[in-house]
C-alpha cells in the first residue's frame, strides 16, 4: 500500500481501490463515503444523456462531445481524490 501511494496506484489500482471502498462502506467499516461523488455521478450521467447540454451534441458534434468529456473528467478527478483518501485510510487502519 505504501508503494501505491508514492507513485500512485495506476488505473487498475484505482479501479480496485474504488471496489474496496464500496465494499468497506457496505460493511460499515469506512464511514466517510463520498456522497459528493455519488451526486456528481448522477449529475454526470444525466448531463451526458440529456439533449440539453452547454454545447448540444446535435449542433456541434465535436464540441458537444468535448463538453461531455470535460464533465466526465471532473467526475473522474473527484473519484480519484476519494480513492486516494480511502487508500490513506486503509494504510492507517493497517488493512
Amino acid at each position: 500500500m505504501a508503494d501505491e501511494k508514492k507513485k500512485g496506484p495506476g488505473l487498475f489500482g484505482y479501479v480496485r481501490g474504488f471496489g474496496r471502498m464500496w465494499g468497506a462502506f457496505g460493511k460499515r467499516s469506512y464511514r466517510t463515503f463520498p456522497w459528493r461523488t455519488i451526486g456528481g455521478a448522477l449529475f454526470t450521467a444525466a448531463y451526458i444523456v440529456s439533449p440539453f447540454d452547454l454545447i448540444p451534441d446535435f449542433l456541434a458534434p465535436v464540441l458537444g462531445f468535448v463538453d461531455d468529456g470535460a464533465v466526465f473528467g471532473f467526475l473522474m478527478s473527484w473519484i480519484k481524490k476519494d480513492v486516494d483518501k480511502f487508500i490513506d485510510w486503509e494504510s492507517a487502519a493497517g488493512k
